[in-house]
């Protein structure tokens, strides 16, 4: 079985993906793969799949991205080869409940993300993600917003349901997860929307770096690094001019590593991530070390 094509777009004004009907959660997907699936998959949005040697690359070129009601891109590799990279260049990017996913199946990575834009969006539910759900690694998203990054989700808690930018491995599957790197003028992250690493298998965590002139956190917005069983991702924040939080239940840094007397087991772990994760800044690892926390900025508001 061969390399899935490459998808190449460039409009010069704007790309709208507005969706009407519900396709599948891409992280529930099971092999093998039953073809009426694959058809649902393949016509919500733009997508590149490949069950033999890779998934094709897709590259967008326009001013103005806009993802709704529950509009998809997204690549995945559901064999040996690895999934294709997304790399989207736009003035503006928007989605509104809508989602980029990056997703390994099988053996394959998953493909990286990289996003360069003056303004990118989040609203609602929301993902940013690439994952793997099995031997494959979740692959890299890169993110070079000019002006501002600002992602603002919803008032849903306790709920083990991301919404946000991630990049993480999930239980059962061996990989590790991707690293974010995002450079910025201004992050917001509002109303529980997450930016996070994560590896729920026995792989590693994946490093967070931010380089912005500011970052607030706001009702619940947080920022992590999680592992199971292997060693958790650094997080990184160099911050030009302020970082602050605003909202209840938010600390500035917290890292956790069990001791094998208080250990959790995954079981007991996993439904607790929700209410563990909305510290602000966080780390943690079940098994291994969880990853250090450097925060450099001008002013910290608490």
């Amino acid at each position: 079985v061969g390399r899935g094509g490459d998808i190449q777009i460039t409009a010069t004004e704007a790309i709208d993906i507005l969706q009407t009907d519900t396709f599948p959660n891409l992280s529930t997907i099971q092999l093998p793969l039953d073809p009426i699936l694959i058809r649902q998959v393949q016509s919500a949005g733009i997508t590149s799949l490949s069950t033999g040697q890779s998934s094709g690359h897709i590259q967008l070129f326009t001013k103005a991205l806009t993802l709704a009601h529950q509009g998809l891109i997204a690549s995945a590799s559901l064999g040996a080869g690895p999934g294709g990279d997304f790399t989207l260049q736009a003035e503006s990017v928007l989605l509104d409940n809508s989602y980029i996913a990056a997703s390994s199946y099988a053996q394959g990575d998953a493909g990286n993300i990289s996003i360069s834009s003056q303004t990118l969006a989040t609203l609602g539910n929301s993902l940013i993600s690439t994952f793997a759900a099995a031997e494959g690694n979740a692959g890299n998203i890169n993110i070079n917003a000019t002006d501002s990054i600002q992602l603002q989700g919803t008032s849903v808690t306790g709920e083990l349901f991301v919404i946000g930018l991630a990049a993480g491995s999930l239980p059962g599957a061996s990989g590790s997860s991707g690293t974010i790197e995002i450079e910025t003028g201004s992050l917001t992250l509002d109303q529980n929307v997450e930016l996070s690493t994560s590896a729920l298998g026995t792989g590693n965590g994946g490093d967070i770096t931010i380089n912005s002139d500011r970052i607030r956190l706001t009702n619940q917005g947080f920022i992590s690094s999680i592992s199971t069983v292997g060693n958790g991702g650094k997080i990184s924040l160099n911050v030009a001019d302020t970082f602050e939080i605003v909202g209840t239940g938010t600390d500035l840094a917290v890292t956790l590593a069990q001791t094998p007397s208080s250990r959790l087991t995954e079981h007991e772990f996993i439904p607790v991530l929700p209410n563990l994760q909305r510290l602000g800044v966080s780390s943690f690892a079940l098994g291994g070390t969880a990853g250090d926390i450097a925060l450099n900025a001008q002013t910290v508001r608490l």
